[in-house]
């Protein structure tokens, strides 16, 4: 077992050693400051302020944020595409609605469709429960803006209460290629690395794989980057550029073609 699925599981059961290491780190520094509060509240320079303990003590060891990793470079990859080509409308199927999906929303609407139940108020955000592995997941949808990013790996696995179906992936990009109008885009996202399925968590594609089924399907590809095993981002590349990602993530830009051109 490698130290990525270790770890995965870990925190699954909530257990984080990283954390864990940091907040031991970090005891020190906070008893050394929990003491000088003391001390300021024993002397009544603490004013009129209330005093109670929530110890937090691993973010002194901590960055300033993630500048780099899957979530953080797709996001901004397909958020950028998107605003450049300045579509009517926009469809995402099972992407991060706190991440990805609200990129989106500074500047668009957005239809957002996943298996999971979604409570929202928030503007200019629509929602519908759907199965995306299902013959009947597509009906009604259409758009020349789809995405999906670091979903479909998922489908068919029952990790997030979808039923078990070895071949829900496919079923899932069948219905993807399908609401994207002729001259559409669909914004695609999986694990890339050697063929295998980790089970419940994902699949790991051969880029390959993914550009092959989509052009089944009618689409083309336009653009593939790919962020590396170290969370860096290659854009704009060949797709052999990826050779060599263990768990890397390929970002597909697929175009479906107008009639006059097929």
């Amino acid at each position: 077992m490698n130290k990525r699925i270790l770890g995965t599981i870990l925190v699954s059961v909530g257990l984080d050693p990283r954390l864990t290491l940091k907040a031991v780190l970090g005891f020190p520094t906070f008893l050394n400051n929990l003491l000088k509060l003391v001390a300021l509240w024993l002397r009544k320079e603490t004013g009129d302020f209330k005093i109670a303990s929530c110890p937090i003590l691993s973010d002194a060891a901590s960055t300033s944020g993630i500048a780099k990793g899957h979530y953080f470079h797709q996001d901004l990859w397909a958020a950028r595409r998107i605003h450049s080509l300045t579509p009517s409308q926009h469809i995402d199927v099972g992407s991060r609605v706190d991440g990805f999906v609200a990129h989106l929303l500074t500047f668009m609407n957005v239809t957002v469709i996943d298996v999971r139940p979604l409570v929202s108020k928030v503007p200019g955000l629509a929602f519908t429960q759907r199965d995306m592995m299902a013959e009947n997941g597509a009906v009604g949808l259409l758009s020349e803006s789809v995405s999906c990013l670091h979903a479909l790996e998922h489908f068919g696995l029952g990790r997030y209460g979808d039923p078990f179906d070895w071949n829900g992936w496919r079923k899932g990009l069948v219905n993807l290629a399908s609401i994207v109008k002729e001259g559409g885009r669909l914004y695609l996202s999986v694990p890339i690395g050697p063929q295998s399925v980790e089970f419940n968590a994902h699949r790991i594609f051969a880029p390959q794989t993914i550009i092959n089924e989509a052009e089944k399907l009618g689409l083309s590809l336009h653009e593939f980057s790919f962020i590396d095993d170290d969370g860096d981002f290659h854009p704009a590349v060949h797709v052999d550029k990826a050779v060599g990602c263990r768990f890397g993530c390929g970002c597909f830009e697929f175009i479906k073609p107008t009639s006059s051109l097929q």
